[in-house]
């Protein structure tokens, strides 16, 4: 039996379990795969992941990347006044999120359709601050 997506507008604890550099399919892009272990009773052991697109996808896809990057980091209690920014490579200048694993952040889940005979998945419409 498959495990069916959280259900969309889902507002949950998450933390952050992987952060990984990847290309994309076609080696022309790249973006950031963050996984997150969704912390609720209600849905035990489930996971969400979310893709940041850094290079190789339309500007739309870039330009909301970019900012719920910046939201992620915010709920993680990152002050742009006290520490340097941390970045991602062809929006800024390099990748600093391991110090960020085991960390939580609250997030909104959203349904994403699936296309081409796959199977509707979950990705992060937003993420909100929350007490680490």
């Amino acid at each position: 039996m498959a495990i069916q997506p959280l259900p969309h507008g889902l507002e949950t604890d998450l933390q952050i379990y992987q952060a990984e550099l990847q290309r994309t399919k076609n080696g022309k892009g790249i973006f950031l795969q963050v996984g997150f272990n969704v912390l609720s009773a209600q849905y035990p052991k489930r996971r969400v992941w979310h893709k940041f697109f850094i290079e190789g996808a339309p500007k739309t896809a870039l330009d909301v990347s970019a900012q719920l990057y910046w939201q992620m980091l915010d709920s993680l209690g990152f002050d742009e006044d006290s520490e340097p920014a941390p970045a991602i490579p062809g929006m800024y200048q390099k990748v600093v999120i391991p110090e960020y694993l085991g960390r939580r952040v609250r997030g909104r889940i959203k349904l994403k359709k699936g296309t081409n005979g796959f199977a509707d998945t979950n990705e992060i419409s937003l993420f909100i601050a929350c007490k680490q």
